[in-house]
């Protein structure tokens, strides 16, 4: 697989490691009991290793700070909780028919937030980017996005991801740091982040197989798995077994770590050992070497896109 897109670079400089994150979407309030999140920092305390993208969706985009205080106070904590998380704002773009002045407003909105303060008084802290959602995978709107994608930057953090639940046009990739598609017609998967909710609610060998094709096989960007489904609020909660999926995707990542850092030993001492009897023979002879190399095409997969009105639980 050529790997130019930008994730393997990406997650070196704005997702921290070269292996799949666990995309969240935190479309619920914290706890009543002002533990913020505590069922997911929990969670994520027992993978210290696994890179996390939040998105933070107060009220299908920023609010106010007067309307969402309870939020923004946990903001801060959740940081803390989980320093290898990527927070990253929701923007509506309605498939490119949003008015630009809209989604630059909400962006400005987010930008706010690096001076607005808790009720401890405490900085609530910039984002780390934009998370684009509704977003067109038309081909005429590529500028649009990437006008979106650097207003962004210049206002938030460097992470760009956006959605439009299907593929995209080719142009988008070289705009956005991770795309949330269930088809790809571009050869660089890895900058794919794939949401999946509806799965058979305990079975955990459906989800073992999806991780081994996603993280295993395919190395996707980041994953979202869920059992919950279109009847209820799919982003209104955690799944039952989302402390199972976060183990899983965890353990994969640390096999796929072990493994690539194994090759690398044995290729070294192989090479050690060619030098070895190359100088001891004292003779002139060129040692060639040669790998072969195989390449993945991940396979085209195609499903309708079911939009869901995002919305968030007030307490």
């Amino acid at each position: 697989m050529r790997s130019t897109l930008l994730l393997s670079l990406v997650l070196g400089a704005r997702l921290a490691a070269a292996s799949t994150s666990y995309l969240l979407p935190l479309y619920f309030w914290p706890n009543e009991d002002g533990t913020c999140w505590s069922d997911v920092t929990s969670v994520a305390a027992a993978h210290p290793d696994l890179s996390w993208v939040i998105i933070i969706n107060p009220e299908s985009g920023p609010s106010t700070v007067s309307a969402i205080q309870p939020i923004l106070d946990c903001i801060p904590q959740l940081r803390s909780a989980i320093p290898s998380a990527k927070l990253v704002g929701y923007v509506s773009t309605r498939y490119g028919e949003r008015a630009s002045s809209d989604v630059e407003a909400d962006i400005d909105t987010y930008a706010t937030w690096g001076t607005v303060k808790t009720t401890n008084g405490s900085l609530v802290g910039l984002l780390d980017g934009l998370f684009a959602d509704e977003m067109s995978s038309d081909g005429s709107d590529v500028s649009l996005y990437a006008s979106y994608a650097s207003y962004a930057r210049d206002k938030l953090g460097d992470l760009v991801v956006m959605n439009p639940g299907t593929s995209a046009d080719a142009g988008y990739y070289e705009t956005a740091d991770l795309i949330v598609s269930y088809e790809s017609s571009c050869e660089d998967w890895s900058k794919q982040a794939i949401m999946i909710y509806g799965l058979p609610e305990g079975d955990t060998s459906t989800v073992s197989s999806l991780l081994d094709t996603l993280v295993t096989k395919d190395q996707v960007g980041a994953v979202w798995l869920s059992d919950l489904t279109l009847d209820v609020n799919i982003y209104g909660s955690l799944s039952s077994d989302f402390a199972a999926v976060i183990s899983g995707v965890d353990q994969r990542n640390s096999a796929i770590s072990t493994t690539t850092t194994s090759k690398g030993a044995a290729s070294t001492t192989a090479s050690s050992s060619v030098a070895s009897t190359s100088s001891a023979s004292r003779t002139s002879t060129r040692i060639l070497t040669s790998s072969t190399t195989t390449s993945k095409k991940a396979s085209k997969t195609s499903s309708r896109k079911h939009k869901y009105t995002r919305r968030v639980h007030h307490h």
